[in-house]
């Protein structure tokens, strides 16, 4: 990925909404982000990476491990 240009909160939202990889070129000394606008950014650049991962579970499994990851399922004990 090219290095995004990033020189507001705006266009950090912006890129790592494109591409949550983007995260990695927040120049976070430079923004001033208030702690709330840094944990937006990060959970936008999570969220955005893992919709990139789903791409590879068939489709007609998305929705059920969307569900899975967001009630947290991932972290319990596997029933098996």
């Amino acid at each position: 990925m090219a290095k995004p240009k990033i020189t507001t909160e705006e266009e950090a939202l912006a890129a790592v909404r494109k591409d949550g990889r983007a995260l990695e070129y927040v120049p976070w000394g430079q923004l001033n982000l208030t702690v709330p606008a840094m944990a937006k950014l990060c959970l936008e650049a999570v969220k955005n990476l893992l919709e990139k991962d789903l791409e590879i579970v068939p489709e007609a499994l998305r929705d059920e491990v969307r569900a899975a990851l967001k009630s947290g399922a991932s972290e319990k004990k596997d029933p098996l």
